[in-house]
């Protein structure tokens, strides 16, 4: 997805005598919202292919961007991971989001009973957070895991990968449920922080562990995503 320039307030000046035309206004940021699930899975859906769709308004800019998971509906296989990006007045462009870990993303529609696609915001701009989210289980012994893959939005070019791992999940062992949340940071556009917590509760009475934090410096190399496309309006 290519970061699109904010709409500029063009200010018309007077011509003769005629009465200068007011300035257009931008869109309000708070106002911009995602297409309906079923209008951006029409955009995409291919037969033959399971499809999980997932949209954030990306604000303070204008647009939304939406993540969309697709695998082959008989074997659960094949998966593919897309990018879209629209917005008031905007085409709508579509990213093919590659390369990704795909063993792990099948392994993961393979082992799970409930799938979603997340589209989150992390901490610092420029930075979109696709996950992949499967769960299993019967509550409260619900367990989640999900594959991240961070991207970081360029002016003047696709977005980019810059990480691709583990994210927030949920585990139940030696009679207590473990909660791991992971965020993650772009301080000053030349690092990439990430910031891991976990919570254990019991769920038979027993001890569990304290809570837990860390911090770390992750490896980070970014890899432009091919030239994109404009889908049809």
């Amino acid at each position: 997805m290519s970061l699109r320039p904010l709409p500029l307030l063009l200010l018309i000046a007077a011509v003769g005598c005629r009465k200068p035309k007011p300035a257009a206004s931008a869109p309000d940021a708070g106002g911009v919202t995602c297409p309906p699930t079923e209008t951006l899975a029409a955009m995409i859906r291919e037969p033959g292919r399971t499809l999980h769709v997932g949209c954030l308004a990306y604000a303070p800019a204008y647009f939304w961007t939406a993540a969309a998971l697709s695998y082959d509906a008989a074997t659960r296989g094949r998966p593919r991971l897309q990018l879209l990006s629209g917005g008031p007045g905007m085409s709508t462009s579509l990213f093919e989001v590659a390369p990704i870990p795909t063993d792990s993303v099948e392994e993961l529609i393979r082992g799970t009973t409930d799938l979603d696609v997340v589209v989150r915001k992390p901490h610092g701009a420029q930075l979109v957070r696709l996950g992949v989210v499967g769960r299993k289980g019967v509550a409260p012994r619900v367990q989640s895991e999900e594959i991240a893959v961070l991207l970081r939005l360029q002016a003047h070019g696709p977005p980019a990968i810059v990480w691709v791992g583990g994210g927030d999940g949920v585990t139940v062992n030696d009679g207590c449920l473990h909660e791991r949340t992971v965020e993650f940071e772009l301080p000053f556009k030349t690092r990439l922080e990430m910031v891991s917590a976990t919570r254990s509760r019991p769920l038979e009475g027993g001890p569990c562990p304290a809570p837990s934090s860390m911090q770390e410096s992750l490896a980070m190399k970014a890899v432009p995503l091919a030239k994109g496309r404009t889908l049809p309006r």
